[in-house]
């Protein structure tokens, strides 16, 4: 379990950091798992090896619970600069409020976090 702070050009768009220690239920956490999945698992990765191994973490955005399914798929690269690959993305069909945001404000898509 844990929680995360998003800026966007140096403005932070949402911050849970607040929680890390505050929530007594697991499951109320904002990033929840450490499922193993392969290439062909969702989040899927088409530049994965057949074989090579990747974390699932389940995501929720605050204040946005009619969003459902939002997954994050963690990839580890080792190079000669270590970096981890994420794929963000949501399965399924959420039923969203009328005038509902419908989307959460981190953009889906990959993200490549370099390690300096």
């Amino acid at each position: 379990v844990d929680e995360y702070q998003y800026l966007e050009n140096n403005i932070e768009i949402v911050n849970t950091l607040a929680n890390l220690n505050n929530l007594s239920d697991l499951y109320d956490h904002n990033l929840i798992g450490n499922f193993i999945i392969y290439k062909n698992e969702f989040p899927g990765c088409s530049n994965c090896n057949s074989n090579e191994k990747r974390i699932k973490i389940d995501f929720s955005f605050p204040n946005l619970n009619y969003l459902s399914e939002m997954y994050m798929g963690l990839r580890y690269i080792q190079t000669t600069i270590p970096s981890m690959q994420i794929d963000f993305s949501k399965k399924g069909a959420s039923i969203i409020p009328n005038g509902a945001q419908q989307e959460p404000s981190l953009p889906f898509g990959r993200y490549t976090l370099i390690k300096q």
